[in-house]
């Protein structure tokens, strides 16, 4: 389909239809187990979840992994969601709950692996400096309890407010 032409023979400008899915739409898809709503879903949460993963763990090889383990984790308990308006807070519970995991999985298994740690990608590689300070907030971040370490990524590098802190790691 050719874009509508004026009458003066220059293109208009036309508003295309959102692709935004709305929640309620979103959680009956996933229950229903749609894959184009998984799609959708994923498009409108991809981008979030993988950021959250990034601040939490750093640069890290198993990146992509965890991000995966947060939407297979969404998606087989997606029926335990009783409020569908809540669907943002939960899915960043989820995510966080998934990386809690996952480092204290890390945790534990230092001590049967040795784990090189990856310099965060947004370390510019021109600058020593500052590939070297990230390298070393990570470090003491790993030497934070998990959930120290959640509570101080969100508030401090997502700028997160203590009611979402909280929602999101599930305190009063």
């Amino acid at each position: 389909m050719e874009p509508p032409v004026s009458k003066t023979g220059t293109a208009e400008v036309v508003e295309l239809a959102s692709h935004r899915v709305s929640r309620s739409a979103l959680v009956r898809g996933l229950r229903e187990g749609d894959a184009a709503v998984a799609s959708a879903f994923h498009k409108q949460y991809g981008a979030r979840i993988s950021r959250w993963v990034w601040r939490l763990l750093g640069g890290d090889p198993e990146h992509d992994d965890v991000v995966h383990q947060v939407f297979v984790n969404i998606l087989s308990s997606i029926g335990k969601l009783r409020d569908v308006e809540a669907l943002d807070a939960w899915v960043d519970s989820v995510t966080i709950r998934t990386v809690r995991k996952e480092i204290r999985r890390r945790r534990y298994s230092r001590f049967l692996v040795a784990r090189h740690e990856i310099v965060e990608r947004a370390a510019d590689p021109r600058h020593p400096a500052q590939q070297a300070h990230v390298r070393r907030f990570y470090q003491l971040l790993g030497q934070l309890k998990p959930d120290d370490r959640i509570v101080l990524v969100l508030r401090h590098l997502e700028g997160c407010t203590l009611e979402e802190v909280a929602a999101a790691n599930g305190y009063s």
